[in-house]
């Protein structure tokens, strides 16, 4: 019997993307609003989740979570903005910190 992972490309394609936000030097995130009106969201695979916490839309010091089938990508953004990619239990690879 074949077990078929039907996420697994799915999976793969949010790694891509926390891989790539992980290596942008860039990334410029001044305000909650600046997080939600972000293009580079609509290049998680269909069914990534996303929410903020801060005091309203024009907080400049906030916390993100992106998630996907328990793969989670954490922004912590004020003076620096810092990443943190978390795998499920039972996952290969472990977490992996960027601080900025």
């Amino acid at each position: 019997m074949m077990l078929i992972d039907f996420y697994q490309d799915k999976i793969q394609q949010f790694l891509a993307c926390c891989e790539q936000l992980m290596q942008c030097e860039d990334l410029k995130l001044y305000s909650v609003a600046d997080f939600y009106a972000a293009s580079w969201l609509n290049d998680f695979p269909q069914g990534t989740t996303w929410r903020t916490s801060g005091l309203d839309d024009g907080a400049e010091e906030f916390y993100a979570v992106i998630e996907f089938r328990g793969y989670r990508l954490t922004l912590d953004v004020g003076q620096t903005t810092q990443l943190k990619l978390l795998y499920p239990v039972g996952a290969i690879k472990h977490s992996t910190d960027l601080n900025r």
